[in-house]
């Protein structure tokens, strides 16, 4: 396949000009900072 080729660039369209690049965040690292956040939803605060 062409695109799988070294030597071919790939034009990005559509969705791949707009997305984010790739985190390297793993499931573990995610779990910890969800932990780590305050249980008060940032909205559900009242002052």
């Amino acid at each position: 396949p062409l695109l799988r080729s070294a030597s071919v660039r790939k034009f990005m369209v559509g969705f791949e000009l707009l997305a984010e690049a790739q985190r390297d965040l793993t499931p573990e690292a995610a779990a910890g900072r969800l932990r780590a956040a305050p249980p008060a939803h940032y909205r559900g605060e009242r002052r």
